[in-house]
């Protein structure tokens, strides 16, 4: 390949752009197949994930400004300890809190803007708050599911033209939680959150927020069908279900835990370290207040919070 310099076609990166989704935007508008040549380009196998490190080789390349397109891409602190990765310039403690391995698209917004939205890599996200329709996460002609390495934003790897596809209704509590990460990476304004789980996560940090959403999901009740942890379930290869599956046993555990009828769940482990992290003094006083109220009323549960169990700092609850 020869000597790369500016490639003809050159644009800048949109606000709240995917870093991935520009990366395939100017490659196929320059002629290269897609993320492959990109990341050939870059000495990177087409297995690599692309990173704030390599934004700047990325904005020679293509026009970008280099912090701008370094924010986008994020910062995955593998090997760092505490594990840190960062996405759109904020701080995400959890590496399952990103989807990078199963992109979805709105077809629609596509259309219309011609580029991929930062917010749609957040696991959790399933909807398009500007259409009110679920992503797409999978190609109707192939049946596979979208990868970063297919040739063109609106093509599928099979040929296929991702135009107008059918997609189901989302419900509110998917909205709102679209919305509140929508707002977080500064997009356009979005309405105000009409459900309780809107209203709850509404003032809190994403990495707060993504927190006790996740924990609220994977407890067991008897009223829905549960995973034992999100964590797994995000990680699955079909992943949209299990997101919306998700945000659904978080609005069902809320409306419980306001009923204060929590006395019969199950809650993991998982569920109290997430809460417990969510307690820490690096978050905002908004984060803390409601991680420790709700790790408050899961102390109804028997051993729950006493000094032999993994997190005996719980126990002090009632003193703060």
């Amino acid at each position: 390949m020869t000597e790369l310099g500016k490639f003809p076609v050159r644009d800048e990166i949109r606000a709240a752009e995917s870093g991935h989704g520009y990366a395939l935007r100017m490659a196929s508008a320059n002629g290269l197949n897609g993320l492959a040549d990109v990341k050939k380009m870059l000495g990177k196998t087409r297995f690599a994930v692309l990173d704030a490190a390599d934004a700047g080789e990325i904005s020679r390349w293509f026009g970008a400004e280099p912090l701008r397109l370094a924010l986008a891409l994020g910062h995955t602190g593998i090997g760092s300890e505490p594990e840190a990765y960062e996405l759109g310039g904020l701080r995400l403690s959890r590496s399952y809190f990103i989807n990078r391995s199963q992109p979805r698209i709105c077809c629609a917004c596509l259309a219309k803007d011609g580029y991929c939205r930062l917010a749609w890599e957040l696991c959790v996200v399933t909807t398009c708050s500007l259409h009110s329709t679920t992503l797409c996460q999978a190609c109707p002609n192939c049946g596979q599911a979208l990868r970063w390495d297919r040739p063109h934003l609106s093509q599928c790897r099979c040929g296929w033209v991702l135009g107008s596809v059918a997609c189901e209704t989302p419900v509110a509590e998917e909205i709102d939680v679209a919305c509140w990460i929508e707002r977080a990476f500064r997009m356009d304004a979005r309405p105000s959150p009409t459900t309780p789980l809107g209203r709850l996560l509404d003032p809190l940090s994403l990495d707060a927020g993504l927190h006790i959403l996740s924990a609220l999901a994977s407890v067991k009740h008897g009223r829905t069908r549960h995973a034992t942890s999100i964590q797994p379930q995000l990680r699955k290869r079909n992943s949209l279900a299990s997101a919306r599956e998700a945000i659904a046993n978080a609005a069902v555990a809320l409306d419980q835990l306001a009923r204060g009828r929590q006395g019969h769940w199950r809650v993991p482990v998982s569920a109290m370290e997430l809460l417990a992290e969510a307690c820490a003094s690096s978050y905002a006083a908004a984060d803390r207040q409601l991680a420790i109220s709700i790790l408050a009323s899961l102390r109804c549960k028997p051993a729950t919070a006493n000094w032999g169990s993994r997190f005996p700092q719980t126990s002090q609850l009632p003193l703060l």
